[in-house]
């Protein structure tokens, strides 16, 4: 099976920990702290996003992990063990900065997973503040190498400078955005050579962040507006009523009602952190850091249509 790389939240790597090791829902709600039901739909979010079954359970049964469990734990042993290896003001580390500025492009890693990475980070360095820049296509190669920002959520292409480090997050489908009414919006995926001949909103997308679109018509649309920023392109949809290119990961997190993300075939979408490969502020890398951590990969649920 094809295999899919995204981020998680810690908190239900710690859920796969604790239930591997009692093998009962309510010893591992004690053991964190909550309750069974949220142990419940934390595992069952969990092996929804990773298209497996973790755990064998059901009425009268025991517990039991399943192979995918079973290699899940070890990974979730690795993370865990990492984020508790990270400098920290606790321990008497200097952070190396007072600020981290943080770059982000579009909907950057997501929404609850990071929310919870950023905490833990927080929790680290409580001293160093952690400033937002948000990005577009003409600042996202460029945003670390001109010191612009600290670390950068950007699309790794694996075609990033030697200057630079980077770490792939998510990876996720590319996507049509397409307007209330649109007959795309009902297929179940779009190739680029069904919108050739549409008008796209235009947008600028030059550099390696342009790779990912070189199959579609995204430069060749009127200009009287012009996409640089993914955050708008749900939104320009609707106003304009043209149609235009996004990922699906931002589906739930972009989407204006009334639009539409429909999958796009060809090369996926591959999110990340980027940061100077010569880096050195304990502050900066452990962000860099517990990213990594908390990414795994796992088999893809959805279908492939490259």
């Amino acid at each position: 099976m094809p295999q899919m790389t995204q981020i998680m939240d810690p908190r239900k790597l710690e859920i796969v920990l604790s239930l591997y090791e009692t093998r009962h829902f309510g010893r591992t709600a004690e053991e964190l702290y909550t309750s069974t039901a949220h142990v419940s739909r934390g595992l069952t979010d969990l092996e929804h996003r990773l298209g497996a079954k973790l755990f064998d359970r059901g009425p009268g049964r025991p517990v039991t992990p399943t192979p995918q469990g079973h290699h899940l734990h070890a990974g979730a042993q690795q993370a865990m063990q990492a984020l508790q290896d990270l400098p920290n003001t606790d321990r008497g580390d200097e952070a190396g900065t007072h600020a981290v500025r943080m770059g982000v492009l579009g909907a950057g890693l997501g929404g609850g997973d990071t929310t919870e990475i950023i905490r833990r980070w927080r929790e680290l360095w409580p001293a160093v503040e952690l400033v937002y820049v948000p990005l577009d296509s003409h600042t996202h190669d460029t945003a670390v190498l001109s010191g612009r920002v600290d670390i950068a959520v950007v699309c790794i292409t694996g075609t990033e400078e030697d200057e630079l480090r980077s770490h792939t997050a998510y990876s996720t489908q590319r996507a049509i955005v397409v307007p209330p009414g649109d007959p795309l919006a009902e297929a179940d995926v779009v190739h680029p050579e069904q919108v050739a001949d549409r008008e796209m909103l235009y947008s600028v997308i030059p550099g390696r962040l342009g790779q990912l679109w070189s199959d579609l018509p995204v430069d060749q649309g009127r200009k009287d507006v012009i996409i640089t920023d993914p955050a708008y392109v749900a939104l320009s949809v609707l106003t304009t009523g043209r149609i235009a290119n996004h990922s699906m990961a931002a589906a739930s997190l972009g989407a204006v009602e009334g639009t539409t993300f429909v999958p796009l075939s060809g090369p996926r979408v591959h999110m990340g952190v980027q940061i100077h490969a010569q880096e050195q502020r304990p502050a900066v890398l452990s962000l860099y850091d517990i990213v990594q951590a908390c990414t795994i990969t796992g088999p893809d649920p959805t279908p492939h249509t490259s």
